[in-house]
């Protein structure tokens, strides 16, 4: 039986705790670039971007295993200068469709402004997307004229549903497509009885525990199977 699978998954500490029971080979890169290497066929698993995902034929969501949040997220933010209201500009980060897609979202579908959306090109714009491990440092070093526009928090209050950033997914002929989901599935649950030790792995563990256990959620079921039929609703009317 063969176990020489190849994972990919995000390098960000929100996924630490669904990899943390892998045996196998996983490579860490950007939610963009892991689409990439999946549709070309160099993953057998991947932890995708949900905005890449339902564009996809021929996959399986892994159940039970995703990123997302219930409310505030802290790592999908918009970080802008002035009032949100002034904006017309604002550089998006290429890593990640899904959180592209929610800001224009929330800027659009819920606030009703339109505005220029551009690859971050200067480090100097009044608004910009930034989101996971960078999210987390940037909020941490701004300083006092930045302000945070929460994705993860505005779409719950609009919707009351939790959002989906990410989820495992498997080609639905892949030989060994129940085994591998199978196999995610148990190191997600190794991973949630470890959260201390991964969050004493970072500079700041009580940050580190507190983000993993307060904002993110790993489930997905139900619910998060209607937030994402409502956020392709959503991307659709775009």
């Amino acid at each position: 039986m063969s176990r020489s699978w190849k994972f990919g998954a995000v390098r960000y500490l929100n996924g630490r705790p669904l990899i943390y029971g892998l045996t196998n080979q996983v490579e860490l890169t950007t939610p963009a670039e892991l689409t990439v290497r999946f549709v070309g066929g160099e993953l057998d698993a991947a932890l995708l971007s949900i905005a890449d995902v339902i564009d996809l034929e021929n996959v399986e969501i892994v159940p039970g295993a995703a990123i997302g949040c219930r409310g505030p997220v802290y790592s999908v933010v918009l970080a802008y200068r002035g009032e949100l209201s002034d904006l017309s500009k604002v550089a998006l980060d290429p890593a990640s469709r899904t959180s592209s897609g929610l800001l224009r979202v929330v800027m659009e579908s819920f606030f009703g402004l339109k505005l220029e959306y551009r690859p971050r090109m200067e480090t100097s714009e009044d608004a910009r997307l930034i989101i996971g491990d960078p999210a987390i440092v940037f909020r941490k070093q701004a300083s006092a004229e930045w302000r945070f526009l929460d994705l993860g928090e505005v779409w719950y209050q609009r919707t009351g549903l939790p959002f989906v950033f990410a989820v495992w997914v498997v080609r639905k002929n892949h030989p060994d497509r129940e085994r591998i989901q199978e196999v995610l599935q148990d190191s997600l649950k190794v991973g949630l009885q470890n959260i201390s030790t991964i969050a004493n792995d970072e500079a700041d563990p009580d940050f580190a525990r507190e983000y993993l256990t307060r904002f993110i959620r790993y489930e997905f079921g139900d619910q998060q199977t209607q937030a994402v039929a409502r956020f392709r609703e959503l991307l659709n009317e775009l």
